[in-house]
Parts: structure tokens; sequence; C-alpha cells
């Protein structure tokens, strides 16, 4: 129902109601004998209020019933004892509701319908009449002080007016407008455990009623201004059920707790039950009069039936978390493994600790998928199956702490998304790493999925790898000196070394060339170029005797000097070949040197 509409038909029958019972009320001015009013918008209690207030725009109604037995009676106070019922039974429906217009100011009302009352006339003849009528309206508004949602101690204040719309013969009206003020306090002792204090002045006219039994013996009740208070217990046995104990009493503001007749003090006690996630609760229970004033009957049944609307929810600005950017987790530390394999380190654990904060603290993030990327070192189909065990293995972790399954998926990429060039120690780190990435979200994806479509061998796992361009370098280990090796990782990260035994052969895509060319101090230059791959062959192939061996092993690390002019070991036999001695069997050498400071070969016949 639109919350204006409802409104207007609330305004337009109190006004209708009113204004009918106004000049039947006017003639003649008694007291109300119905003391329970519920709570109207509900609560916590049945009749007790607590401080809480609606949502702006939540609604709340219901209906409640209760019977009384006996709320009324005249006792004789001359020398004949005795006692009148007037009304010997009542069965009352009471149809309220709330509305909030903020979230700390409610405005309700509660209609009475008398369904049945027993009624007597209070005279000696004690006629009886039997019929419907109704009790006064009563019009409402609370203002929340104090949230003790907030605080665990609230404070309420409640203005309230009632109408005369009730029956003033059968004493379900009082026949004149009354009006009063009631103080809310309550408290939460705990999550489950909580209790509320009402305290309300009400301005009633003074009334008195006699009533003269047979033999001459009379009662008075005299009705005044009133003070009325109430005491609530509330234990939420668990989210659908509660158990509700509360006591309730009035007396007149002239004399406190002096005229028995016109004090009351009712004890009652039920349980309530929340229907699920659909607003409706229902309430049973009853009570007993502890002491018999106005209104205070024998026992009293109670039943009733509450729903309470979910109210327009307040639109709340969140800050965005610092720890998603651009559809990621944002991690402050690596994850880290050992050498070639996928057990995550005791070191990283807090890291993946955060990752599970940010999960429990955003449960609208439904999908992540947990990434594992590798360097460029060992072959494609390797790094896929390393990264795809490693990000298995944090989602693992994941899962320990409670996240759910249902809201992970692990993917291994291989090297195929660097983030930096594998050309370096510290690049290669980079690329080593596990990331979280957001794939959907409350409000549907927000990352495209790559569907699977390549296969790992280690796994057996599909993947599609995201072609990357990049450049291609030698795939192989370079065994260095203890001068010369590669500086430890920044990041206390002993990473991946390819271990021949665990990982599969590699194979370079291009000859393998040593890290550094070794250059003699002085340059040597054949008479052609020498090429490792080859046999070296001179223009003329020259054959000496026997192998030339340098006089030292050459070493890469360090730079080969000649100690001495190399000599041959034996005689040349080609008059064509070349040799660095002025001498030669059989020969008149000239002593003439080459641009480089050779010997130069001048052969003649004797």
């Amino acid at each position: 129902m639109n919350i204006r509409l409802f409104i207007k038909i609330v305004v337009l029958t109190l006004v209708f109601l009113i204004s009918s019972h106004l000049s039947f009320a006017a003639y003649q001015s008694r007291f109300d004998a119905i003391n329970f009013d519920p709570a109207i918008g509900g609560g916590n209690y049945f009749s007790v209020y607590d401080s809480r207030t609606l949502k702006a725009w939540q609604g709340r109604m219901g209906f409640s019933f209760d019977y009384a037995n006996k709320p009324l009676e005249f006792r004789s106070t001359g020398a004949v004892a005795g006692r009148q019922s007037v009304l010997d039974h009542t069965f009352i429906l009471n149809a309220h509701g709330a509305l909030g217009f903020t979230d700390w100011f409610n405005v309700g009302i509660n209609i009475p319908f008398v369904v049945y009352a027993a009624y007597f006339t209070d005279n000696a003849a004690a006629l009886p009449d039997k019929g419907f009528s109704m009790g006064d309206m009563v019009l409402m508004s609370k203002i929340r002080l104090i949230n003790i949602d907030k605080t665990r101690i609230g404070l309420s204040l409640i203005p309230f007016l009632t109408f005369p719309t009730g029956d003033v013969v059968r004493y379900a009206g009082s026949g004149h407008v009354t009006g009063g003020l009631r103080l809310v306090v309550d408290a939460q002792l705990h999550e489950r455990f909580e209790m509320s204090l009402n305290m309300a002045g009400i301005m009633r006219d003074d009334v008195t009623r006699n009533y003269v039994f047979t033999g001459g013996a009379t009662s008075s009740v005299r009705v005044d201004d009133i003070f009325s208070y109430g005491f609530g217990m509330n234990y939420k046995v668990s989210k659908h059920f509660e158990i509700i104990s509360e006591v309730f009493g009035a007396t007149v503001m002239r004399d406190f707790f002096a005229t028995r007749n016109v004090t009351s003090l009712e004890a009652d006690a039920g349980v309530r039950w929340n229907i699920g996630q659909s607003g409706f609760s229902l309430d049973a229970g009853g009570g007993a009069g502890l002491i018999e004033g106005v209104g205070t009957p024998k026992f009293r049944g109670l039943l009733g039936v509450t729903w309470t609307s979910p109210g327009t929810p307040k639109e709340v600005v969140i800050p965005p978390d610092p720890r998603i950017k651009d559809n990621k987790i944002v991690l402050w530390g690596k994850i880290f493994f050992d050498t070639a394999k996928d057990e995550v380190k005791t070191i990283s654990f807090p890291v993946l600790d955060d990752v599970v904060d940010v999960l429990n603290t955003h449960p609208e993030i439904t999908q992540v998928e947990v990434q594992g990327h590798t360097d460029a070192r060992s072959n494609d189909d390797y790094n896929l199956g390393l990264s795809q065990r490693r990000a298995d293995a944090a989602k693992q972790y994941l899962i320990s702490k409670g996240i759910s399954s249902g809201r992970l998926i692990s993917r291994g990429y291989g090297e195929s998304q660097p983030i930096a060039s594998n050309d370096t120690v510290e690049g290669m780190s980079q690329n080593r790493r596990v990331e979280f990435v957001i794939m959907q979200n409350a409000g549907g994806f927000i990352t495209p999925v790559v569907p699977p479509v390549s296969v790992d061998n280690a796994a057996g796992t599909q993947y599609e790898p995201v072609p990357v361009k990049k450049k291609k370098v030698a795939k192989t280990k370079v065994k260095t000196s203890d001068s010369q090796k590669l500086p430890v990782d920044a990041e206390m990260e002993a990473e991946e070394t390819v271990d021949a035994a665990t990982q599969p052969a590699v194979k370079p895509a291009t000859e393998v060339k040593p890290a550094t060319e070794v250059k003699p101090a002085t340059e040597v230059k054949p008479a052609t170029e020498v090429k490792p791959a080859t046999e070296v062959k001179p223009a003329t192939e020259v054959k000496p005797a026997t192998e030339v061996k340098p006089a030292t092993e050459v070493k890469p690390a360090e730079e080969v000097k000649p100690a001495t002019e190399t000599k041959p070991q034996s005689k040349i036999e080609d008059k064509n070949m070349l040799t660095p001695s002025p001498k030669a069997d059989g020969a008149n050498l000239t002593a003439q040197k080459d641009a480089e400071g050779n010997y130069l070969p001048n052969y003649s016949s004797k």
C-alpha cells in the first residue's frame, strides 16, 4: 500500500470516529477500565515500550487480542462485606500501527474494539448488558534521544493523546480527551538480553463512581490524574524466538499507592516467534493481576500478530577500500615459495591473511581468480604447470581460513604475462608473482573471463595464456666464479634457480655463446676468421707436424697473453706456409717483417 494513501485513510478514520463519539460521550464523564494498551508500533515487549524507533518511512502494523477476567469490581466499605463485578469478561481487539518519518521520530495510533463485554449495571439491580463497543483511541509519537544500538543505553520520550471514542457506559472510555508523556529508558545487557523501564503521567478528569449494595453498603472509586509504570525483559533464545516478561501498573497521583481500589499491578509473560525474513511475528502469552485495582483482571490471555515493512534503505556512502584497485586485491608483500616448489612459505602467511580479511570485509565480491606467474626461465610447459600449482596452493590457504571455495578459481599463466624485463634478476623477480583478480561482484562480471584452450602437461589443467610479445633470451644457466655471482634477490627470495634434476632439459633456440667475449692483449688475427663451430681452414691448408698448443690454457675469466713469441715445433714442409721463425732448413731468409712484426719468408735455391 502507498504510504501517503495509508496516512490519508488513518486521518479520515480518526476524524470520523472522534466526531461521531464526542457528542455521545460529552453528557457524562467516567473512567476507562481498560488498562492493557499494546505498545504501539511493536517493540521488544507486549505493552511496555522500548526506546527504538522505526527507520525513515518504515511502517509497522499489527493486531493484538486480549481477554480479561473480571477487570472491574466494586467492593463494599461498610459493615456488610461484599463485592460486585461490573465487568465480568472482556474481549478486546487492538488495531495499531506506526510510521517512521525520520530515523528518530515515529507517529503511531491504536484503535481498540471491545468485541464482547459481559457488563453489569453499577447499581443494586446489577442488570446484565452484553454487546460490542469501542475504546478510546490513542495517538502517540516517539522521539528517540539516545540510540541503544550504539551506546547499549536507550532513551526516548513518548507524548500521547487519547480521544473519547469509547463506550463510557460500559467503562470502555473516559468520555473526555486525555493526554500524557511517557519516559522510556532501556538497556542492552547482552546481545540476547534487554530490559526496559517506562514511567508516564496521564492527565484525567477527577471522576468518582459509587456503587450501593443491597443492605446499604457502598463502594466508591475515584479516578484522577494517573501515574503509570512498567518494566519489561526480553531474552532472544534464537534469531526467530524470544521470551518476554513484563510488569505494569498504575496509581492516582494525589495519593500514591494509598487507595487499593485505584492501584493496579499486573504481571504477564509470553513468547514471540519471528517468521523468517517475512517481517511477521506472532505473540502468545498470559498473566494475572497482583493488585486488584481498576482494570486489573483475575487473569489475562494474549495473542497478537505484527508486520514490519523493510523500510527504504538509507544510502550509505562507503569509502573505497585502498586494498582494492583496478579490480585487483593489492598485496602489501610478495607470496614466496621454495625454489621450483609450490609450497607457500610461512613468511607469506600474513600477506594471504590480509587477502582473507578483504574477502570477509567485502561479501559483494563473489569470485576472485588466483593467478600464478613465473619468469622466462625453463620451457613453457614447465612454467605453466609450476604457476598453476602455486596458484592452487594460495587458493587452498584462503579456503583453510574460511573463504568459500565457490568464490575462488585458480589459474596459472606461466611466463606469458610479464610485468618487467626477464633480462635482469630484478625483472625476473617481479615476474614471479601471485595475483588476486576480482572477476565478479554482486552486480555481475567486472573482469572478462578467458576461456581455457591449451593444456598444461604437468597439472593436466587447461589454460589460455595471454599472448605477449617479448624479447627472446637465452634460457640457460651461467656458471660463474665466486667473484662473479649474481646479486642476491633484494626481496629475500631464494628463488627459481633451474634444477636440471627436477626440470626438463633446456634446449637453447640458438647457438650458446659465453657471457663475455675473450680477447687477448694483442689481438691475433689469422689469415682467415676462426669459427668455433667449424674447422679452421686457411686459404691454403696448413698442417703442422704436430698440434699447436699454447703455452698455457686459455680461461674465459682471464685475459690471454702469449708469454713468448710462438715458434713451430717442427720443420716447415710446405714452402708456401707462413712461419714466425726467421730460419728454415734449406732456405735463405731475408729478415723482413710485416706491419704486425712477423717475419716474412723469402725462399731461394742454393
